[in-house]
């Protein structure tokens, strides 16, 4: 058994970056799984708003511009711009 046999692929490859960059493998873009590239931008946005041991928390807005700054490096376009017309409850795209 393999590790990717032991691991959901959207939990493998999250940390994985649109433009190809991160890891495991050599996956990029559409090669990257549509869960992991949902995660990757789930999980960007819980690590720049909430309090971490690097950095202290952003706000809601400080944090979008940066996901939106990133957007075709390390987040895919498509899956951004879903999220910014679909926030959580209104959560976080306050961001112009």
């Amino acid at each position: 058994m393999t590790t990717g046999d032991r691991i959901p692929a959207g939990i493998m490859f999250h940390r994985r970056q649109w433009a190809g960059g991160g890891r495991p493998l050599g996956l990029k873009g559409q090669e990257l799984p549509a869960r992991a590239r949902i995660l990757s931008v789930a999980d960007g946005c819980d690590a720049m708003t909430w309090q971490r041991s690097c950095h202290p928390p952003r706000e809601p807005a400080e944090a979008m511009k940066s996901v939106r700054n990133q957007v075709g490096t390390r987040f895919d376009p498509e899956v951004v711009d879903t999220f910014w017309r679909r926030p959580a409850r209104g959560r976080l795209p306050e961001a112009a």
